[in-house]
């Protein structure tokens, strides 16, 4: 299987299979696929909803977040007062029935310290289509991100954690998406993966302490016709 993983787009590069170690905060390829626009207010973006209904996607607007966090020297803390500069705490919106009990998830904050102790790493998988080749070969596109940037450097742990993988595996094959696969059938699958954050006695650097799956993972829009529909809309919003 040919992988590119997504820096610059060009329209060579479109009919393949796609992944992106982002969040749509941070970048636009992964904001065309979850159909995010820059809103009003700078810094924040307006999701649209015109492409696929996908059952997790990040709380980006301003309207519905919760907790404001400050960004010093790329570790995170809650603001203590008006002259430092801002970003929000970027939250986990769950859409549809599952395991999960809350519809909207936040990082966690320690109160005492004010540092960042848990984030999130979400996962999604999706046909290609952005472009009709890639969907009708039966391409895929791969985003995996982070509500802030330690849920994406989770990524890397995730893949070394074989028991995790071996746990989620087995979560897989329940969802039994092997038969999609030989029936080249099109599917969503999405994963939400909590990250338990430490750091060292100065607060000078993050760690990684576990990664653990939140509940089960999702598998959605299991026939073609809702990806075949996103990809002529997308034609015609670009």
């Amino acid at each position: 299987m040919n992988l590119i993983v997504v820096g610059k787009l060009t329209p060579t590069t479109l009919n393949a299979n796609l992944c992106t170690v982002s969040s749509v905060v941070s970048d636009a390829y992964a904001r065309t696929i979850f159909d995010y626009v820059p809103a009003k207010e700078e810094g924040f973006l307006e999701y649209k909803g015109r492409l696929i209904d996908f059952p997790m996607r990040l709380i980006c607007d301003k309207d519905k977040l919760e907790t404001i966090a400050h960004v010093k020297d790329k570790e995170i803390h809650v603001v203590k007062n008006n002259q430092t500069p801002d970003v929000p705490n970027w939250g986990v919106l769950i859409q549809k029935p599952s395991r999960i009990d809350d519809d909207k998830l936040y990082p966690i904050f320690d109160i005492s310290t004010k540092y960042l102790i848990e984030d999130y790493l979400m996962i999604t998988r999706i046909p290609n289509y952005i472009d009709k080749v890639a969907l009708e070969q039966n391409k895929s596109i791969v985003l995996m991100g982070g509500t802030h940037v330690e849920g994406t450097i989770a990524i890397e742990y995730l893949l070394k954690d074989k028991n995790l993988l071996s746990k989620v595996g087995k979560m897989l094959c329940d969802k039994k998406i092997d038969e999609d696969i030989k029936l080249q059938r099109h599917f969503g699958l999405q994963m939400l993966f909590s990250v338990q954050v430490g750091y060292d006695k100065n607060y000078s650097k993050a760690k990684i302490k576990k990664i653990d799956i939140v509940g089960d993972p999702i598998i959605f829009n299991r026939e073609n016709k809702p990806w075949e529909n996103a990809c002529k809309q997308l034609i015609k919003i670009n």
